[in-house]
């Protein structure tokens, strides 16, 4: 999270003078995708407005111009209650999420013209406004209200680019905060809000168990995460007390999106500035596991712990402490108005983010393969008056981040944040096997851009390719040799982990291939002959398949790898 956004800024600085030069593509293999297959659920109706539509009013009535005060401007979206009353319509829009990751989602209609928000007085008013809610879904699954938003949407966005404005400067966010209200609302089927931790853990346990993780995930309440965190009294102040004002850290200058060393409390001092700020700072690369003063503070959530490959590692003792990645617990302090470019957290990992104060603002787009070719090839280009999402608009949401609400993303989704208030965040990153088809993905498209000198191995997952090998050995294989011995289907016992097996073997080379640059030739043989063991159970467990002697097991929908 925080080295993705440290390259994003550190790359911008770069503009290209003359017409770009043909580049070679980076190919991409089409592993296949690791799947729950989540069911359906039931959601009963709610009429609360969710905190992306409040964003959206709040951002309109700052952006609106004087001729329309007083009046109250409502978005022509449709609210959560329309989007929940109008899927019992048989219509379709066609998913922006890759098939096997989400289930495809079913599309609100809405109608020409009108504001669809279920209205607050008698059940007769409800009614004709529900009736006119019912609209002919347009061409490509979108209904006529989503297509003029869209196109709307696409004309501000070319008016921003126009200018060739340096994203983040004064002028570009001045833009940027007035066509917010502009992108679309998620499904929930790509951003669901759940009420706690207790509720998140049921409704996963419902679908099979925690690996069914496959959308984004809103938690307005901590209970029953497994979260420890300091309350909403805790600031930038106490920052200073716990580590000294001579601390440093890095941050970024939003305006010029580079990233510059700053002593603590002249980071403060900027930040208690409520006016007569000059610059607009976000810093987002502090990592605490190694500060023991913050770090008691803190506990990651339940269901990172159990989740997470580099976790599994230590508790069977295969993962010594000088090679635990240092990227699993951050505090993240941001500006009123802080930027985070578009980008894709390094290693595709999983995000959990926890907003102890403030606001924030989440752009999102799905890991569909298109959008990452698209996404590669922008970060080729370095050019830091381009603007990612204006490439892929159609798959571009929009959601809110309050105070005390947590944030677990899955891995792969390009995203930017846009600090509505000074804020507070703990978060991290972290690798799980139900998502290893999109870290490996990710990885390929990072060894593309480390081999054209584009980043270098510091803004990539610390031990990355080392922590795939030690999982393979110490978790995965013994897994198949013990199916395979008891003559058990491997992928009807542990569909997660054959999947996991199946896509490690398929980058087997590229794994081999990056360690030789940083560890002996002692070690890679070993990993050699890993993959060797590796190959002859695979080839045992076709040969059992075929003769049909292998038994099969009744088990969850999603085994647990514990």
């Amino acid at each position: 999270m925080a080295k993705a956004a440290q390259l994003a800024s550190r790359k911008r600085t770069k503009s290209i003078a003359a017409a770009p030069q043909k580049r070679q593509k980076i190919a991409f293999t089409s592993p296949p995708v690791i799947s729950a297959h989540p069911q359906h659920l039931t959601e009963k109706r709610r009429r609360s407005k969710t905190p992306a539509a409040s964003t959206r009013q709040a951002l309109q009535q700052i952006t609106a111009p004087r001729s329309n005060a007083g009046k109250s401007l409502q978005p022509n979206v449709l609210s959560n209650d329309d989007d929940i009353m109008q899927r019992t319509t048989r219509s379709r829009s066609k998913s922006v999420i890759p098939s096997g990751l989400l289930p495809t989602p079913k599309t609100a209609q809405a109608t020409p013209g009108k504001t669809n928000v279920l209205p607050t007085d008698g059940s007769s008013q409800r009614k004709a406004r529900e009736s006119r809610s019912k609209s002919v879904v347009g061409a490509q699954g979108r209904t006529p209200g989503k297509a003029r938003k869209l196109e709307k949407l696409r004309k501000e966005v070319n008016d921003l680019n126009k200018n060739n404005w340096n994203v983040g400067t004064k002028e570009w966010i001045k833009k940027f905060k007035q066509i917010l209200p502009l992108f679309l609302d998620p499904t929930q089927n790509e951003v669901e809000y759940v009420k706690n931790g207790l509720e998140l853990e049921k409704m996963l346990t419902r679908k099979g168990g925690l690996e069914s993780y496959d959308k984004i995930y809103i938690v307005k309440e901590k209970t029953g995460l497994g979260i420890e965190i300091p309350d909403s009294r805790f600031d930038i102040r106490n920052v200073c007390q716990l580590l000294g004002d001579d601390f440093d850290i890095g941050v970024i200058d939003v305006e010029r999106q580079q990233t510059e060393k700053m002593k603590l409390g002249d980071f403060a001092n900027e930040m208690m500035k409520k006016k007569g700020r000059t610059k607009i700072l976000n810093a987002i690369s502090l990592e605490i596991t190694n500060l023991p003063q913050i770090s008691s503070m803190f506990e990651q959530p339940k269901m990172v712990r159990k989740l997470s490959m580099t976790q599994k590692l230590i508790d069977i003792g295969h993962l010594p402490k000088n090679l635990h990645p240092t990227v699993r617990n951050y505090l993240l302090m941001g500006m009123k108005d802080s930027y985070t470019n578009s980008h894709c957290d390094f290693g595709g990992t999983n995000v959990y983010y926890h907003l102890v104060s403030g606001k924030k603002v989440f752009l999102v787009a799905p890991p569909t393969e298109n959008n990452l070719k698209m996404f590669a090839d922008f970060e080729l280009r370095q050019n830091r008056t381009e603007w990612f999402f204006d490439q892929v608009l159609e798959d571009v949401r929009m959601f809110e981040l309050e105070r005390g609400m947590t944030l677990m993303m899955p891995g792969g989704w390009i995203h930017s944040v846009f600090t509505l208030e000074d804020s507070i965040v703990f978060g991290g990153n972290y690798l799980s096997l139900n998502k290893i088809n999109i870290h490996l993905r990710i990885h390929e498209i990072e060894e593309e851009l480390i081999q054209k000198q584009v980043i270098d191995y510091s803004l990539t997952f610390p031990n990355f390719e080392l922590i795939q090998l030690r999982v393979l050995k110490w978790i995965l294989l013994p897994k198949l040799v013990e199916a395979n011995d008891q003559k058990l289907d491997m992928e009807m016992v542990d569909r997660i982990g054959w999947a996991a097996i199946y896509h490690i073997n398929q980058y087997k080379n590229a794994l081999l291939e990056s360690e030789k640059t940083r560890r002996g030739k002692r070690m890679i043989k070993e990993y050699e002959r890993t993959f060797t063991d590796l190959d002859q159970q695979m080839k045992q467990q076709e040969r059992l398949k075929k003769t049909n002697k292998l038994r099969t097991r009744q088990t969850s929908a999603v085994p647990s790898l514990q």
